[in-house]
């Protein structure tokens, strides 16, 4: 397990973002599997952390360049014009690194989980938000087999799935998903075995749901659970 962890972690250090985005949400029928979607999320993570800090960085020179040039034009006043304009042209691109930085820490990544969680004896499909900021849910849309549909019941007699036992979660448009926390949306006991396979084939094989989130700046983006059957 140690050498297929280090072996998907320094593979994923070579892809690029686009790739790691994919792979983070690769379901196991489409290739992917649980040391990847870990290697993959991780590396994001990774690299988020180094963007926040080398902004931050920039910030903290941009600032001290900033005291420097005060104090020169204190010594020289006839250089203070000048100081002047080289201090309002750090102090706009510190403003816009700041904003960089804010935008950063702020940005939610949310993902799905598909399947059976043992510990909570519980299978279905639950939402998390895996970046640093709070994720705000716009909407969430539902497809079988590609096709849209209505909403949960709608999907699950579609699938000729029993819903005695199925418990669903609905978002109201602009509630929140903090960082590092999860949400079951659509989920039943694994202690029901009763149609349990048929509910996890359905899940895993039929079912797709698409989510619109957007940062607390605004920043928007849409994932679904399974790229592909979103359309």
């Amino acid at each position: 397990m140690t050498d297929d962890w280090s072996r998907f972690v320094d593979a994923a250090s070579t892809k690029s973002d686009e790739q790691l985005e994919v792979e983070a949400d690769m379901p196991d029928h489409l290739g992917g599997n649980a040391t990847m979607r870990g290697a993959a999320r991780s590396e994001i993570k990774k690299r988020d952390r180094a963007a926040a800090k080398s902004l931050a960085d920039k910030q903290l020179q941009i600032t001290t360049q900033q005291t420097q040039i005060a104090k020169i034009a204190a010594w020289a006043a006839w250089g203070s014009a000048l100081a002047g304009l080289l201090a309002f042209a750090l102090g706009s691109i510190q403003v816009l690194d700041a904003r960089r930085t804010t935008s950063l820490a702020m940005r939610p990544s949310v993902t799905f989980f598909t399947g059976e969680e043992p510990d909570e004896t519980t299978a279905g499909i639950k939402l998390m938000n895996d970046g640093p900021g709070i994720a705000v849910i716009k909407r969430l849309a539902f497809y079988v087999d590609k096709k849209p549909v209505k909403d949960w019941n709608e999907a699950l007699d579609y699938g000729h799935i029993d819903d005695n036992g199925i418990f669903y979660y609905e978002f109201e448009k602009d509630d929140t998903l903090s960082s590092n926390a999860n949400h079951w949306i659509l989920y039943r006991s694994t202690k029901l075995k009763k149609g349990l396979d048929k509910f996890l084939d359905f899940i895993d094989q039929n079912l797709a749901i698409e989510v619109e989130f957007c940062s607390l700046d605004g920043q928007c983006r849409i994932r679904c659970s399974t790229p592909g059957r979103c359309q």
